[in-house]
């Protein structure tokens, strides 16, 4: 059964995924990803943000709730190694403190991208992502991809806009109506939490 999962701190850096994580075209051909006790994965953060990176406009949300699917593989390019098949935003505030409505729209493809040097963690990306923002006199789509890290000891998904990007990937907003010019067509947004899984025994291994 699902669970609620609290996060106690989030640092502003942290928000994508899941878990896990598109295979950069620099990595070796032979190269492969394989998920350990994969399956159904439930997945919670707190205090999930959106920033506008012109302007620094913030929309912070309470609880991001997440419902994904990695299942068990072996010799696996990376790319799409996993997807996350809904969302659920509560309690969004943008600028001023206005409320906003956040959507999921789609399916988000969870990608492997490469290892890093501590045992465990690797870099990953959430693409095909489709937000849906709404608000007082303020309609735009936030779509795209998230660089991300996964941690096996945690079991942790962090949408790090810091992570190392190696595909380029970042969402763009378009569709846009009204925002007062906070947010405008073309602008790219970062988005930052840590989810926390459930099961949280997910692992995902790089062979090289």
């Amino acid at each position: 059964m699902r669970k609620t999962i609290r996060k106690t701190v989030l640092t502003g850096a942290a928000i994508a995924a899941g878990v896990g994580l598109a295979a950069t075209p620099a990595m070796a051909d032979d190269a492969s990803w394989a998920v350990v006790n994969g399956g159904s994965v439930y997945a919670e953060s707190v205090d999930t943000s959106l920033t506008v990176v012109r302007n620094s406009a913030k929309l912070t949300c309470d609880v991001v709730s997440a419902n994904a699917s990695i299942p068990t593989t072996s010799g696996h390019s990376g790319a799409g190694i996993g997807t996350i098949s809904s969302t659920t935003w509560d309690t969004c505030r943008g600028p001023l403190s206005l409320t906003f409505t956040v959507a999921h729209s789609g399916s988000w493809k969870l990608n492997a991208v490469q290892p890093t040097a501590t045992a465990g963690r690797s870099v990953g990306t959430v693409t095909n992502v489709v937000a849906n923002i709404s608000g007082p006199g303020c309609t735009a789509t936030f779509s795209g991809g998230v660089p991300a890290y996964y941690d096996n000891s945690t079991g942790q998904l962090t949408f790090d806009p810091t992570a190392p990007n190696p595909t380029g990937v970042s969402v763009v907003a378009s569709g846009v109506s009204g925002c007062l010019g906070i947010i405008t067509n073309g602008d790219v947004g970062q988005f930052a939490g840590t989810f926390d899984t459930d099961p949280n025994n997910v692992d995902l291994v790089y062979t090289p």
